[in-house]
């Protein structure tokens, strides 16, 4: 996330990454449902930690149109900063998007609810 773009020039960077161009309305969806409704023209350094999260998290509604194109998500810590009810948002898209035929790849901290495999590699820690 760059600090200094706003709320949806960030949003419409990162899915351009992916060829994604999404219409001002499905943006607004977007940010509605991560309850960043109303923050699309505030710069990204305003926001707190977790709604910084939320920015990068609101690709995730997009790829979910595109699982054959995007099969794999690779998480690092997607549920760092959140408030329970966004982490169970987000547990319920991940689980959406692995029924459609996709895998996720995650590091958490925290029990995820919809993990199937775990590895730990706590007897490797020096």
């Amino acid at each position: 996330i760059h600090l200094q773009l706003t709320v949806e020039q960030n949003l419409r960077f990162l899915l351009a990454l992916y060829g994604i161009k999404p219409s001002a309305d499905a943006l607004e969806q977007a940010l509605d449902w991560v309850g960043l409704a109303g923050y699309e023209k505030i710069n990204c350094y305003q926001l707190s930690a977790g709604q910084t999260r939320r920015v990068g998290l609101a690709r995730l509604l997009f790829a979910l149109e595109y699982v054959a194109q995007f099969p794999c998500w690779l998480l690092d810590e997607p549920l760092t900063a959140l408030d329970v009810n966004m982490i169970a948002k987000i547990e319920h898209l991940m689980q959406t998007f692995v029924q459609r035929g996709g895998a996720v790849l995650m590091t958490s901290h925290q029990t995820v609810a919809v993990a199937n495999k775990q590895l730990d590699l706590t007897l490797y820690m020096v």
